[in-house]
């Protein structure tokens, strides 16, 4: 089976894992509980529920309520801080309370997670991903756990409330070795399938679900790409599941069909807890061409990946998605032996994403290139993931290539000679 180079990069890449489609709902139950907070989207869910409370207090007094089990249980709590990082409420720790933490770290990765907080709550709301103290682990404050935490920017009703007429309200969820897996590309149809491999690296057993995405971002419904039937199982949010639990250490292989015509887009994987960690590895099965592998796709500021193009044989092409809920511009260099050699935007939609091969990303000749290629978000607050892939389908060349997070690293030269901050 003959396939077009074109074809293969649909059926190879794409990034568009976004909750978009499941957000209305779920931004609409007010009901949730702290208990309930589970993935990104219920934690989003769970802060506007917040955010509808304390907007609608008339006695000052009743912030206190926010202590009962509807808004703390475990490692989840609500906390609202001002636009300069003072802290004027927290669910978990009242000696956080009046404190400046505008300067704090990540101690792990040493980006400033606090100014990242103020960026996505003056954008209008977002996730930051940074290590802080979880209160459910004794001694945690000297190591730190991954979170994930999202704000929203309100207004203070009652002046007496907090100093601050704008604040932002937040909370977070501990990730543990691995809450959820953004795989940033799968294809399905035309013969072209999908494996999304798991494993349960929890003590207790777990029932993870799986949600398709299209390039635009879009809820793919799982029963038009996989075959539903024996343990397998469609649940109401547009995830497919298992009818019984994983055993802790088990494995599991959902696969696409490979029926229809050619759909591409991502996968998130979430487990069914915050201590419930997972693992896993998405394969991709290109007929004629051949089967390779990648891991979960890491949110980045800055990334760098490999690249190289022989006219016709073999080419690299990559794919970029957007993990903001607002519209961003990529800038993207393409370098060899340090230089760079030309500059290229990438606009992406709001959880959107672009798959490419270098030399329709780039107008330089790259018809004999070995190089690499650089990308960056504009704004702290703002990240990606990527994917990249080497092909030469006439001689049966097909691999993934890292994609290197550039988190700290030094400012790299522009085409003109200047520097360009990350």
């Amino acid at each position: 089976m003959k396939l077009s180079r074109s074809l293969l990069l649909m059926g190879i890449l794409g990034l568009a894992v976004g909750f978009s489609a499941l957000q209305p709902a779920l931004a609409q139950d007010m009901g949730i509980t702290a208990r309930e907070v589970l993935d990104r989207e219920t934690l989003k869910a769970f802060v506007r529920s917040g955010k509808a409370y304390v907007e609608g207090i008339t006695d000052a007094a009743r912030i206190d309520d926010l202590f009962n089990e509807q808004w703390k249980f475990g490692s989840v709590y609500l906390y609202v801080s001002n636009d300069e990082g003072v802290v004027l409420w927290h669910g978990a720790n009242a000696a956080l309370v009046d404190q400046d933490l505008s300067g704090l770290k990540d101690q792990f990765t040493g980006a400033p997670f606090v100014e990242e907080l103020i960026a996505a709550a003056n954008s209008g709301g977002g996730y930051v991903e940074y290590h802080f103290d979880d209160p459910s682990i004794e001694g945690d404050e000297d190591h730190t756990s991954p979170k994930l935490g999202y704000v929203e920017p309100f207004t203070s009703p009652l002046p007496d409330l907090f100093p601050d007429q704008e604040v932002f309200i937040g909370s977070g969820i501990y990730l543990g070795h691995q809450l959820a897996l953004d795989f940033a590309h799968f294809g399905n149809g035309a013969a072209i399938s999908s494996d999304i491999v798991l494993v349960n690296l929890a003590a207790t057993p777990v029932r993870p679900a799986v949600y398709f995405y299209d390039e635009m971002g879009e809820l793919i419904d799982p029963a038009s790409v996989v075959d539903i039937g024996g343990n397998l199982e469609a649940t109401d949010h547009g995830a497919v599941t298992l009818q019984s639990e994983l055993a802790p250490l088990g494995e599991v292989t959902i696969s696409t069909n490979g029926e229809g015509e050619t759909v591409t887009g991502s996968v998130k994987v979430i487990s069914d807890g915050p201590d419930s960690p997972i693992g896993g590895v998405l394969r991709f099965d290109v007929p004629g061409v051949g089967v390779a592998g990648v891991g979960a796709s890491e949110a980045v500021r800055a990334a760098i990946f490999p690249a190289r193009r022989q006219a016709g044989g073999i080419d690299t092409g990559a794919a970029l998605r957007n993990l903001s809920e607002k519209d961003l511009t990529l800038s993207c260099s393409l370098t060899m032996g340090g230089e760079v050699l030309e500059e290229a935007e990438v606009p992406l939609a709001a959880n959107g994403q672009d798959a490419k091969f270098i030399s329709e990303m780039f107008e330089h000749d790259t018809s004999d290139f070995t190089g690499s290629v650089r990308c960056t978000a504009p704004g702290i607050a703002q990240k990606f993931t990527g994917v990249a892939v080497e092909l030469d389908g006439g001689n049966g060349i097909f691999t993934t290539l890292p994609v290197i997070p550039l988190e700290g690293v030094m400012p790299m030269p522009s085409a003109d000679g200047m520097a360009v901050e990350q």
